[in-house]
């Protein structure tokens, strides 16, 4: 695995990279559902909730989440990027009085 950030324009982007089984470009739009599995929870764990979780949380802060595979047994990169200014979240726009 590896992890790699950098900043571009006015956002800061985090990439992982597995050597895992790679992901059916077909399936990438499903990837971050929730309750969406590519895998039957025979040959892999997991609720499907974790990346759609991550999607949210992502978005919420005014970011974008994503990955890229060249397909089956070729491994995956997860990215994300967030904005350098702070989101309405950060600024207090939030706050409950």
């Amino acid at each position: 695995m590896e992890v790699h950030a950098s900043q571009l324009n006015n956002s800061f982007r985090v990439e992982v990279r597995d050597r895992g089984i790679g992901i059916d470009p077909d399936q990438i739009g499903r990837l971050f559902n929730v309750f969406s599995r590519l895998q039957s929870r025979s040959r892999f764990e997991g609720s499907g909730v974790g990346l759609a979780l991550c999607r949210k949380i992502v978005e919420h802060h005014g970011g974008n989440i994503g990955v890229n595979s060249a397909g089956e047994g070729h491994g995956s990169v997860f990215w994300f990027e967030l904005p350098i200014q702070p989101s309405h979240f950060m600024s207090g726009e939030n706050d409950v009085a």
